[in-house]
C-alpha cells in the first residue's frame, strides 16, 4: 500500500494577547492594588471598633454609675425609714454607699454627687411617702472625662455620662423581722385617757386601724415615746396592761409558727428573738402564744443590746450604732386586746394573737428595775422598715409604723 502523504498545516496565530511581565493585557498594571483595598477595609474596621469597644465601653461605664446610685438611693431610702427625723443622716449614709463604687476605675467624687431627700419624680407610686434621690455624672467638668480609643480617628473626644436613682419611702403592711414579742394595741378606755398602763376590760372599746382611720390604736402620736415593759401574764385571766409585753410563737424559715414539741417550739422562739425570721408577718396574722423561757427572753435582749453597744437614742434619731441599721431597732406586733380576752378560756397550746399592726421598738434596756413590773425591758417606739404585700391588711398613713424602700426610678 502507498503511504499516505503527509499533510502539513501552518499553525493559526493565537488570538489571545500576550501579557507583559507582571501586567494585565493591553499593557495595565496593578501593583498595589491591594493596598487600595486594605486602605478602604481599615475605615470600617476603624469605625467597627470605635462603636464596639468604645460605645462597649461607655455602656460599661455607664452600668457601673448606675449601680452606684442605685446602691446609694436604696441605702438611703433604707436609713430615713429608719430615722425620717434626720435627712441629713440617711443622706450621708447615700453618699457612702456611692463612694464606695468606681466608674471605669476611678472611684466616685465626692463632687460629683447629688443627694437630696423630698419629692418624687413624676411617675412613681402613688402611695404617700417621700424619695431620695441620688445622681452621680462623670466628666462635663466633673471628674475625669470617659477616655475613647479608635473614636479618636474620626475627631470624637473623651466623653461624659450621668446616671440617676431615686427611692421612694413608702408604707408597709409586713415584715419578714418580726421578733416574738408583743404589746397591746390602745383602746379607748370607759372612762379618761388612755395611757400604757391601763389595763383592758370592758367598757373600754378596742377598734382595729383600717386604711380608712386608726381606730382605737396606737397612731405616730406615740412614736419617740419611751416605753417600759414588763412581762405579761397569760397562765390566768388577768386584762392585760398596755405595758405589757407578750411572747409569741411565729413562724420561721424552716420552723413554721405552733408546730413541733416543746423543744422545738422553744428553739424556735429563741431564734426568732436572736435573728429575723425571715417569713413574712402580714398585719391581720393571726399568731401562736409562747409563755415559757422569760429568764431567756431577757438574756436574748442583753445580747442583741451587746451586739451594737455603742447605739443610742438622742430625741430624734438613733446614733453611734456600728450598722447602718442598729440590730437593736426591733419590729414588734401590736396585738387585739379584745380578742385577747376571748381566747382566755382555751388552752394557752390553741389560743391566738391577732396582729393589727407592727411597730420599731429600739431596746435600751433589758433586765431593767421599774417598780410594778416583771422581767422589764425598756425602749423607744419607732418607725421600722417592712414591705407591702397585696393581700395583707393595711392601715391608714397615721397610724403605719412599717416602711418600705423600693426603686421608682
Amino acid at each position: 500500500m502507498t503511504p499516505s502523504p503527509v499533510v502539513s498545516r501552518t499553525p493559526r496565530a493565537s488570538t489571545i494577547p500576550v501579557c507583559p511581565r507582571g501586567g494585565l493585557p493591553g499593557g495595565r498594571r496593578e501593583r498595589g492594588a491591594v493596598l487600595v483595598h486594605v486602605a478602604v477595609a481599615m475605615t470600617g474596621l476603624l469605625a467597627f471598633s470605635a462603636l464596639t469597644i468604645d460605645l462597649g465601653s461607655l455602656w460599661v461605664a455607664r452600668g457601673q454609675a448606675q449601680n452606684a446610685v442605685d446602691a446609694a438611693a436604696l441605702a438611703g431610702a433604707i436609713s430615713l425609714a429608719g430615722n425620717p427625723g434626720d435627712p441629713s443622716q440617711a443622706e450621708a449614709a447615700a453618699r457612702a454607699i456611692a463612694q464606695a463604687h468606681s466608674i471605669w476605675g476611678e472611684p466616685v467624687p465626692a463632687g460629683s454627687l447629688t443627694v437630696a431627700t423630698g419629692p418624687c419624680p413624676t411617675g412613681s407610686p402613688s402611695i404617700i411617702g417621700e424619695c431620695m434621690t441620688v445622681a452621680v455624672q462623670r466628666g462635663g467638668g466633673v471628674g475625669t472625662p470617659l477616655p475613647v480609643f479608635f473614636s479618636r480617628l474620626i475627631s470624637v473626644t473623651p466623653t461624659s455620662l450621668s446616671a440617676f436613682a431615686s427611692a421612694k419611702v413608702m408604707t408597709g403592711n409586713t415584715s419578714t423581722c418580726v421578733r416574738p414579742l408583743a404589746i397591746m394595741d390602745a383602746w379607748r378606755p370607759g372612762s379618761g385617757t388612755w395611757s400604757f398602763d391601763d389595763q383592758f376590760a370592758p367598757p373600754d372599746v378596742y377598734v382595729a386601724p383600717s386604711s380608712s382611720g386608726p381606730g382605737t390604736g396606737h397612731t405616730q402620736a406615740s412614736l419617740n415615746f419611751r416605753v417600759s415593759l414588763g412581762r405579761g401574764e397569760v397562765q390566768s385571766p388577768v386584762p392585760p396592761a398596755g405595758n405589757e409585753y407578750f411572747n409569741l410563737d411565729i413562724s420561721r424559715v424552716g420552723s413554721p409558727g405552733t408546730e413541733g414539741d416543746y423543744a422545738q417550739r422553744e428553739q424556735r422562739y429563741l431564734d426568732n428573738m436572736a435573728t429575723c425570721n425571715a417569713v413574712p408577718v402580714p398585719i391581720g396574722e393571726p399568731v401562736g402564744y409562747w409563755d415559757e423561757g422569760h429568764e431567756q427572753t431577757n438574756a436574748a435582749a442583753q445580747s442583741i443590746i451587746d451586739s451594737d453597744p455603742g447605739a443610742y437614742w438622742d430625741g430624734t434619731s438613733i446614733r453611734g450604732s456600728a450598722f447602718q441599721v442598729s440590730p437593736r431597732l426591733l419590729t414588734i406586733a401590736l396585738v387585739d386586746p379584745q380578742f385577747y380576752l376571748t381566747q382566755q378560756g382555751l388552752p394557752i397550746s390553741e389560743r391566738r394573737y391577732v396582729i393589727r399592726n407592727l411597730v420599731g421598738f429600739f431596746l435600751e434596756q433589758a433586765n431593767a428595775s421599774v417598780a410594778g413590773l416583771s422581767d422589764p425591758m425598756v425602749g423607744i417606739l419607732l418607725r421600722t422598715n417592712g414591705s407591702f404585700s397585696p393581700s395583707a391588711d393595711n392601715v391608714a398613713e397615721e397610724s403605719a409604723f412599717l416602711k418600705n424602700v423600693a426603686l421608682v426610678r
